[in-house]
């Protein structure tokens, strides 16, 4: 054994007695590797830079900066600065109360720093810090040029890691009945206008079925990346004049106006900040050609080209998953809130508005017969969006909040595993909340780019007989009414219900991080440590990558 690799062996037994048993490479310059132990977290930060370094558990459902618990780093003359603080919005993060994250080793060499922190998984600062929960946890990572904290610029980026517990659902790639196919825009020329709303139609390729449909992957393409705005994909129960214009074929929907037969049937959408979606495994989106599967889909993508440049060729689109195996359950899709984007409110310039819809018993008692299973959550806004959450009630009482995101962010946009049942007489109450400050015009609702939307789009199994596809506000005929079924119309219901028929407690909007903290609580944990700056020959970092491997294959070795 060489003596850089006993050296490496002392480092890392002398900075925590551990050895790391987790890596991720964040980016190109940003690596992070982690231990969880005596309920604690010891995390390495491993970034190219001779900067600050800055690592923090973001927003708990969006992953954004705003809403995230963040822990910064100098290195200064081989002294080393720790600070443990909180961003309410996009500019400089505010200095925790209690400075829980603590510092182990802080190391500069070879123009990389190097430093090692840990922190309790839950701290007793509940309205500054963020839990780090088992299972997925939204992060944030950035660092700078300079020793002195400042403005990161591109140095900056966001990801999803699992530091204890089981990860969410992945596409399994080496199952032998996985297939795939591609739909996506036929090498579409994005139209020189501000808003664009292009559709794909196609009937699916795997028709000797039945198939379930369990995993969907955008695919954007790098160079047309920032114009697109963001996908739908639906189904539809025949191929109607609307989908057969756009079969095999990618066209501009305003050449389609007029036309009939609207797909209603949302299978999966994707924003920025989404990644690849599994279905859990106990579910999948049937397809096939006996009734009441699906045979028909329509990929809808919204451009977004505020310079009105011409000549932009896009070909984005989904790689969609599917088996012959079928699952236990047939999954679909429930939109609650303003569905169809029928909010008449002109919201003027410098202003906060507040909107509430519910889907209410009288509803769910006439569409739900059994008990529907919520996976999944999908929280909808454009870019004048503040805040949005929804609530679950049921025999009066508040039972649930499905899912939550206080510092709403457009680019940071994602699907939220969640487990809740459904019951028939629940209400479902959706919440949205808008802050117009610096536009200079009114904004209203509809589907441009610089409109705004308030939706909640609701996975779950056993699919409705009936295909509904929503439940929630719609406003016809100067009156704000309740509806629900795949079209925005009321005669199926008999319901013209004021919508919402009951409201929230307004407490409920209260956003309690960022706020003043509570009593600090001493962490007690101790450890001998010895800083690794204390070794001068050799490089830290790549004796870190070194010691990480031997143990891994020591592990797979001795240990399996």
């Amino acid at each position: 054994m060489s003596r850089n690799i006993l050296l490496c062996l002392a480092i890392v037994a002398s900075a925590w007695g551990l050895v790391y048993t987790n890596q991720k490479q964040l980016s190109p310059e940003y690596t992070i590797q982690w231990i969880i132990q005596d309920e604690h977290i010891f995390l390495q930060l491993n970034v190219t830079t001779t900067g600050w370094v800055g690592f923090g558990i973001g927003e708990p459902t969006s992953g954004s900066m705003p809403g995230a618990d963040i822990v910064t780093v100098s290195v200064v003359n081989g002294a080393a600065t720790i600070t443990d603080r909180f961003a309410i919005d996009k500019i400089e993060p505010s200095v925790d109360s209690c400075q829980d994250w603590k510092l182990a080793s802080a190391q500069e060499t070879n123009g990389r720093t190097v430093v090692e922190v840990y922190r309790k998984l839950v701290t007793n600062d509940t309205t500054q810090d963020r839990s780090i929960l088992p299972g997925e946890n939204r992060v944030v990572f950035a660092f700078g040029s300079s020793d002195a904290f400042a403005y990161h610029g591109s140095n900056r980026g966001a990801s999803a890691l699992t530091f204890y517990g089981t990860p969410p659902p992945s596409i399994d790639m080496s199952d032998p009945t996985l297939e795939s196919w591609f739909l996506g825009s036929k090498d579409f020329e994005i139209p020189a206008k501000v808003t664009t709303y292009a559709s794909t139609s196609a009937v699916l390729p795997f028709q000797d079925g039945p198939f379930h449909i369990i995993g969907f992957e955008p695919v954007i393409n790098n160079a047309t990346a920032a114009r697109v705005h963001h996908f739908v994909l639906r189904f539809c129960a025949t191929p109607s004049e609307w989908f057969s214009y756009f079969l095999n074929d990618t066209a501009d929907q305003d050449d389609a106006r007029g036309l009939k037969g609207q797909c209603p049937g949302q299978l999966w959408g994707w924003a920025p900040g989404m990644g690849p979606y599994a279905v859990p495994d106990e579910a999948g989106f049937r397809v096939g050609p006996a009734a009441g599967d699906f045979q028909y889909v329509n990929l809808e993508v919204h451009y977004d080209n505020p310079e009105q440049t011409p000549g932009i060729i896009d070909p984005s689109g989904v790689r969609i998953y599917y088996t012959r195996n079928l699952r236990k359950h047939d999954a679909a899709v429930l939109v609650v809130g303003d569905a169809y984007a029928r909010n008449p409110t002109q919201m003027t310039p410098d202003s906060i508005y507040k909107f509430e819809y519910d889907c209410p018993e009288a509803a769910t008692v006439k569409f739900i017969q059994q008990d529907l299973n919520i996976f999944g959550s999908v929280l909808h806004m454009h870019a004048a969006g503040k805040q949005a959450f929804t609530t679950q009630w049921r025999n009066g009482s508040m039972i649930s909040t499905i899912n939550r995101i206080d510092f709403w962010d457009f680019a940071f946009q994602q699907t939220t595993p969640v487990n809740y049942v459904l019951k028939t007489g629940d209400r479902i109450n959706h919440h949205c909340i808008y802050n117009t400050k610096g536009r200079s015009g009114v904004t209203v609702f509809g589907h441009g780019s610089l409109d705004e939307m308030c939706m909640n789009f609701l996975t779950y199994y056993p699919r409705l007989p009936q295909l509904t596809d929503s439940c929630g506000y719609v406003y016809r005929n100067n009156m704000t009414l309740t509806t629900y079924g795949s079209t925005p119309v009321l005669t199926d219901m008999g319901l013209p219900l004021f919508n919402p028929s009951q409201r929230d407690p307004v407490a409920l909007e209260a956003i309690l991080y960022g706020s003043a903290a509570g009593p600090c609580a001493a962490d007690t944990y101790t450890q001998t440590y010895i800083t690794t700056s204390a070794i001068e020959d050799i490089d830290s970092a790549a004796c870190l990558t070194t010691i990480s491997s031997i143990a891994l294959a020591f592990i797979a070795v001795f240990c399996m």
